[in-house]
């Protein structure tokens, strides 16, 4: 099975299983990851500053 082909039944089988808007579930799912990520860094950044 080449890739293209994998790639797309990959697809097929999300959207059966999560819904047609896989795609735009899984990539808000990871923004919202990397936000809460990015803000949980910039709290432990903060913290660290005011302890010295």
């Amino acid at each position: 099975m080449n890739d293209d082909l994998a790639e797309r039944e990959a697809h097929r089988v999300a959207r059966e299983a999560f819904g047609p808007n896989v795609d735009r579930s899984i990539r808000m799912a990871l923004e919202r990851a990397f936000r809460a990520g990015y803000e949980q860094a910039q709290r432990e950044q903060r913290t660290r500053e005011t302890k010295r």
